[in-house]
Parts: C-alpha cells; structure tokens; sequence
C-alpha cells in the first residue's frame, strides 16, 4: 500500500486516482503474503488495470543496494483523477 501510495503522492494527485497498471517488485520471501493480500491491496490502492508483481532474489537487491524487505516500483500508470464535486 505504502507504494501505490507514493506513486499518486509523487504525482502530486488525489489518492483517489485510479493506477491503470502498476508493477512491483519484493523480496522472493515477502511475495507470497503479498499475493495471498492482492486483491485487497489492489481495492484499497483503486488500482482498476494490470497489476504485476515480481519477485527478487537477495542477491539481486543486495546488487541495487536495496533492503531485501523493500517493496519497489517497476512501472505504473495513473488514470485521470476524479472530478471534483462543486460545492453549493
């Protein structure tokens, strides 16, 4: 969640923007808990299109200086954010 999130914060967009696609990676150890939870990360982030996610083994994080436990963003997409409501 603490990625998905980033991305829209970084984007300088409302965290209700839906991501058309998005794709992450994790340590080979942290993939399972994340797959077995996607479905709800996917809800809770709105993220309405592809969503992939690939495991690293720690000799791949160790090379890229990265902590084994990191979640990371390969690529993602945003979609338009929603209008806003005028206020009466």
């Amino acid at each position: 969640m603490e990625q998905l999130r980033k991305i829209k914060s970084e984007a300088k967009v409302s965290m209700k923007t839906p991501i058309l696609s998005v794709a992450l990676s994790a340590a080979s150890e942290g993939v399972e808990a994340i797959h077995a939870a996607l479905g709800d990360i996917a809800q809770a982030g709105r993220v309405v299109g592809k969503f992939d996610l690939v495991a690293k083994h720690a000799e791949e994080s160790a090379a890229e200086g990265t902590p084994e436990t990191e979640v990371a963003v390969e690529a993602s997409e945003l979609g338009e954010p929603p209008a806003k409501k005028p206020k009466h």
